[in-house]
C-alpha cells in the first residue's frame, strides 16, 4: 500500500521562522527602549545635577557678597568669582561671575556642569537697608490729624522731596490709618515682604553700675560706651536730670529698660552721636525729651533688641531727629516740632500733627542685608519675579 507523506513541512518551518523573527524584533525593541530609557534617565539625572550645581553657585555668590558688604570701604571692582568649584561628594562643578554696582544692584550668572550637561542660573541681588522705608511696620501705622509725610536728604539739602514709602507687612487694608487731613507724599503699601531680622548687638565692655542720673547733668563720652543693666534719668524736686552725650560717638547696650522722668532729657551735643541698643521699654514722663543738637537723624539710632512686646514712648523737646529699628516694638512718638528720620517696628503711632520727614540719607546707615529681587534660569526668555 502506498502512504501519503505530509506536504506542510515547509509552511511549518516558515511559520516558525516568522515567529522567531517577530520574537527577535520584539526583543530588540524592548532592548532599544530600555537603552533609550536608561539614556534618558542618565541625561535627566545629569541635567538635574547640573541645575543643582548652578543653584549652589548662586547661593555661594550671595554668601560671599554678604561677607563683602561687611568690609569697608566697599569696592565694586573686586567682586567675587569662582571657576570650576566642585560640589562636596559629587563630580558636579559650578562657576560664576558677578556684575553690577552697589547703587544699581548685582547680577549673578552661575554655570553648573555634570557629565556633559550644562545649566545656567541667574539672580539679581540688591542691598536692603533696615531704613529703606520712611515708616515700616509688621502690623499698623496711625498718623494723626493733619500729619504730613514727606522725604528729604540731610546730607544734601539741595535735593528736593523725592517721595517716601510707608508700609505694613499686614495685608489688612486698615493696617494703615490716615486721620483727617493727613497726607503722604509718596506710596502707602500693605502686604509688603520684609525680613524683620533681629538686631546684632556688638560686643561692648560690661559696666558694673547702671547709668543713674537724678536732678543733675551727667556727661558721658566714648570711654563710657558699654553694656549697662538699665538707665534712669530722673528729676529731683524741680530739678530735671540730663544725660549728656559729648566728645564723639557713644554706643550703649541697655539690657533692661530706660526711664526718663518729668522734664528730663537725653541731650546729644554738637559733633557727637549715640547708638542705643535697648532690651527693655523706653518710658518718657511728661515734658521729657531727646535733643539731637546736630539735627541729623543718623546721629541718634535706637535699636530695639527685644523680639516682641517692647514699648518705645519717645518724645522730643522740639524737633525729633533720629532713626528707630525695633521689629518687636510698639512705637509712639511725640514732638513739639516736626519728626525727621525713619521708624521700623511692630506698630507706629505719630501723636503730633506736624510733618514727618523721612531722611533718605539713612539708607547708608544701620543694619543691611542682601536680598534676591529676581531669579531665573536660562534658557528662560525673561526673568520671573520671586
Amino acid at each position: 500500500m502506498k502512504t501519503n507523506k505530509p506536504k506542510n513541512n515547509g509552511s511549518v518551518f516558515a511559520f516558525t521562522l516568522l515567529a522567531f523573527l517577530l520574537f527577535f524584533v520584539t526583543c530588540l525593541g524592548f532592548m532599544s527602549l530600555t537603552v533609550h530609557n536608561q539614556l534618558f534617565v542618565g541625561r535627566s539625572a545629569a541635567e538635574i545635577a547640573a541645575r543643582s550645581a548652578a543653584d549652589a553657585g548662586v547661593a555661594d555668590a550671595i554668601a560671599r557678597m554678604g561677607q563683602k558688604t561687611r568690609i569697608a570701604p566697599w569696592d565694586d571692582a573686586a567682586l567675587p568669582f569662582v571657576v570650576d568649584h566642585s560640589l562636596p561628594n559629587s563630580n558636579a562643578t559650578f562657576s560664576y561671575s558677578i556684575s553690577g554696582a552697589h547703587e544699581t544692584g548685582f547680577t549673578i550668572e552661575s554655570v553648573g556642569q555634570f557629565a556633559g550637561a550644562v545649566r545656567t542660573a541667574n539672580a539679581l541681588i540688591e542691598e536692603q537697608s533696615c531704613f529703606d522705608f520712611g515708616i515700616l511696620v509688621k502690623e499698623s501705622i496711625n498718623l494723626k490729624n493733619a500729619a504730613l509725610v514727606t522725604a528729604y536728604t540731610s546730607s544734601d539739602p539741595t535735593v528736593g522731596d523725592t517721595g517716601v514709602l510707608i508700609a505694613s507687612a499686614s495685608s489688612d487694608p486698615d493696617s494703615i490709618i490716615l486721620m483727617s487731613a493727613a497726607a503722604v507724599n509718596g506710596q502707602v503699601l500693605t502686604g509688603v515682604k520684609f525680613d524683620f531680622e533681629s538686631v546684632s548687638v556688638p560686643t561692648l565692655p560690661r559696666k558694673k553700675w547702671p547709668i543713674h542720673v537724678t536732678g543733675n547733668i551727667l556727661t558721658i563720652g566714648p570711654a563710657q560706651s558699654g553694656e549697662y543693666a538699665f538707665v534712669r534719668v530722673l528729676n529731683a524736686d524741680e530739678t530735671p536730670g540730663v544725660l549728656e552725650i559729648d566728645g564723639g560717638h557713644v554706643d550703649l547696650h541697655v539690657v533692661g529698660g530706660l526711664i526718663m522722668g518729668r522734664d528730663c532729657e537725653i541731650r546729644i551735643k554738637k559733633d557727637s552721636s549715640l547708638t542705643l541698643y535697648l532690651g527693655g521699654n523706653f518710658i518718657s514722663r511728661d515734658a521729657a525729651g531727646i535733643s539731637n543738637e546736630n539735627a541729623v537723624p543718623a546721629d541718634f539710632i535706637l535699636y530695639g533688641t527685644a523680639s516682641e512686646k517692647q514699648s518705645l514712648d519717645l518724645k522730643a523737646r522740639n524737633h525729633w531727629y533720629g532713626a528707630v529699628y525695633a521689629p518687636g516694638a510698639r512705637i509712639v512718638v511725640r514732638a513739639n516740632g516736626d519728626l525727621h528720620g525713619s521708624f521700623v517696628g511692630a506698630s507706629f503711632e505719630m501723636k503730633s500733627s506736624g510733618e514727618f520727614k523721612y531722611d533718605t540719607a539713612l539708607r547708608n546707615y544701620g543694619e543691611s542685608r542682601l536680598v534676591v529681587k529676581r531669579s531665573w534660569r536660562q534658557p528662560d526668555a525673561a526673568p520671573s519675579p520671586l
